[in-house]
């Protein structure tokens, strides 16, 4: 039982760094109002499986940044580490 039990991972965010950032309003070539929003951010997540006995394996097809119904930004994971921590007693 305690090897095929589930476990649920616990998934945090550790940081979120917004590297630059740029708001402006204009008018474009044909006169119509525009606004621009610009910036590069990078977000740290870690992944932690209370499971004793197995590894995870994480996939993400997109990750998304939004502010109430707008997406602001969208990218994907750069990269990935799952390992198994072995208890030693």
């Amino acid at each position: 039982w305690g090897a095929s039990h589930p476990f649920s991972p616990i998934v945090s965010v550790k940081s979120f760094n917004l590297h630059s950032f740029y708001y402006g309003e204009g008018i474009d070539r044909t006169g119509v109002a525009t606004k621009i929003l610009s910036f590069n951010s990078s977000v740290k997540v870690t992944i932690d499986s209370p499971a004793p006995y197995f590894g995870i394996h994480v996939a993400s097809s997109t990750f998304n940044l939004t502010f109430s119904a707008l997406t602001l930004a969208t990218g994907q994971v750069r990269s990935l580490t799952a390992l198994l921590c072995y208890h030693l007693i």
